[in-house]
């Protein structure tokens, strides 16, 4: 009995650390790009200003498409669930558990499961955040919105 806690207890952290692990990555792929930016800025300034070199045309760098929606689409369910766990999140302003905010959402998704509940709000640390409180064995863990907090939107336009 007591293995089979530690094993769900496991995979839930594998999962959270594959999310923040993913989450690594495309805030690494966006600085990469940003940096690619920069340097064919920098690449346009040192062109030959006498005209000489190719039309400026086609020196005009692309801004029509944005990388973050490239890296981080979202499926129509996802899109679902994110919405329907910010309601849910948002009218119980001290938080919930992940299988309270799962019981709400079973009842609309009966196919969905716990641990993906979890892995989609780990995605999101902007917006949902997870909180600990207790001590030793009661210890819980609380999920809480913080989607209109000004310190998570301002962390979105860094």
């Amino acid at each position: 009995m007591e293995s089979k806690r530690r094993q769900a207890e496991d995979e839930v952290k594998v999962r959270e650390l594959q999310a923040r692990l993913k989450t690594a990555n495309v805030v690494q792929a966006r600085l990469q790009h940003q940096k690619g930016d920069k340097d064919e800025v920098s690449g346009e300034e040192g062109a030959d200003p006498t005209g000489g070199g190719e039309p400026e045309e086609e020196q005009k760098v692309d801004t029509t498409e944005c990388p973050i929606f490239t890296t981080s689409m979202l499926t129509d369910r996802e899109a679902r669930l994110i919405g329907l766990i910010s309601t849910f999140l948002h009218v119980h302003p001290f938080g919930a558990g992940v299988d309270y905010v799962w019981s709400y959402l079973q009842k609309l998704d009966p196919t969905l499961r716990p641990g993906e509940v979890e892995l989609l709000m780990s995605r999101f640390p902007t917006v949902f955040r997870q909180e600990l409180s207790g001590i030793g064995a009661n210890m819980e863990r609380r999920w809480q919105f913080f989607g209109f907090n000004a310190t998570a939107t301002a962390a979105l336009t860094l």
